[in-house]
């Protein structure tokens, strides 16, 4: 699992974080030992993270719209025969 710590140039992605997952409920945690270790990588970020560039896009509420089929539709409905 990836876990990201900041935001914006301060953003450190750690992917391949194990978790335990509760077979219950399906929440995920992290053990002691592992949150140690992401405490280790979170301070010695220049040396174990090397720069990287990825993609990044904006949620905006009309897309929250949109996904809901909350905004109106300006085209016309289809035709049918």
């Amino acid at each position: 699992m990836a876990r990201s710590y900041g935001r914006g140039a301060s953003l450190l992605v750690v992917e391949n974080v194990p978790v335990v997952v509760c077979p219950n409920c399906g929440e995920s945690y992290v053990t002691a030992d592992t949150l140690h270790v992401l405490d280790r990588i979170k301070l010695h970020r220049r040396t174990l993270a090397p720069p990287k560039r990825v993609a990044v896009a904006s949620f905006t509420s009309s897309r929250a719209s949109e996904a809901r089929g909350l905004t109106r539709c300006t085209r016309r409905p289809l035709m049918q025969s």
